[in-house]
């Protein structure tokens, strides 16, 4: 009876693993599609902004400011503490804000 355990959890540990074989969408890939996404909203609707921080590694979009009537004032409310204070970021590099547009 012990085999047959052993064999049961071998045979499911191979089912978990076989599901395994699809690769996890990249960050790159994630940003792509949402800059798609909001690239495409009606003129005269107000422009995205994304968050960045432009740290050692390079930038990273860390938000999206969307549905306010000045997304660009708002990002720059949120950015303006970590980039007057240093100490209030944990790690180093500036912030910025950037329109989402087509590129």
């Amino acid at each position: 009876m012990e085999w047959n355990m052993r064999g049961f959890g071998l045979l499911i540990a191979m089912f978990l693993l076989a599901g395994c074989d699809q690769s996890e969408p990249t960050s790159t890939d994630f940003n792509d599609e949402l800059r798609a996404v909001l690239e495409a909203k009606p003129e005269g609707t107000p422009r995205a902004y994304a968050l960045i921080k432009n740290g050692m590694a390079g930038p990273d979009w860390l938000a999206t400011i969307h549905g306010y009537g000045d997304n660009r004032s708002v990002c720059e409310m949120l950015i303006e503490p970590y980039n007057s204070e240093e100490e209030t970021s944990v790690l180093p590099g500036s912030y910025s804000c950037e329109e989402i547009v087509a590129q």
